[in-house]
């Protein structure tokens, strides 16, 4: 993701980018851009309020677990910087981005579990049990934008719009704009 910005644009105006993944990264583009920190980007108390300039979140939210986990997910975000950028795919766009599957979010858990038991879909490869099949329909859970906007109410909202639908949500907050 971070490659498809200019490298030296990034230097040159003294960007430093800390990246927070459970386990870590180990495909760095850049050892002098980027910093590696392993951990749970839902809790994060080695960080004091206003830790950085900005936090940039993309399509990670739907990925960190449950209705709670993504409420701890937004605290962190609102709290660790006074500026961010949160996106993540819009749960009534027809096709699921994860699974590059039209209405496969829609139908229930069950019956997605099904269908990977059968085939792969998008980036899942075809499931083995029903276990790894629900671990991987469980992996994303989209949001609504009632959903999103209680997450980032201090936000201004947009919408990434594809063919006349809304494809994304995206919360901004930078106090510079208010």
């Amino acid at each position: 993701y971070w490659r498809l910005f200019d490298r030296q644009m990034l230097a040159d105006k003294g960007v430093h980018i800390t990246l927070v993944n459970p386990g870590g990264v180990d495909d760095v583009w850049d050892r002098d851009l980027f910093s590696v920190v392993d951990g749970d980007a839902c809790d994060l108390p080695q960080y004091a309020d206003h830790s950085f300039d900005l936090v940039h979140s993309n399509w990670v939210i739907e990925h960190v677990g449950d209705w709670v986990r993504m409420e701890a997910f937004a605290h962190e975000c609102r709290r660790l910087a006074k500026r961010y950028y949160v996106q993540t795919p819009y749960f009534w766009f027809p096709i699921e981005p994860h699974f590059s599957s039209p209405f496969f979010h829609w139908r229930s858990e069950q019956s997605r579990a099904r269908s990977l038991l059968k085939r792969r879909h998008g980036f899942a490869e075809r499931s083995t049990d029903v276990g790894s099949a629900m671990r991987d329909v469980q992996h994303a859970r989209l949001l609504d934008k009632t959903q999103f906007r209680f997450l980032y109410p201090d936000a201004a909202h947009h919408d990434e719009v594809v063919a006349g639908l809304t494809k994304s949500l995206i919360a901004v907050r930078d106090p510079q704009t208010h």
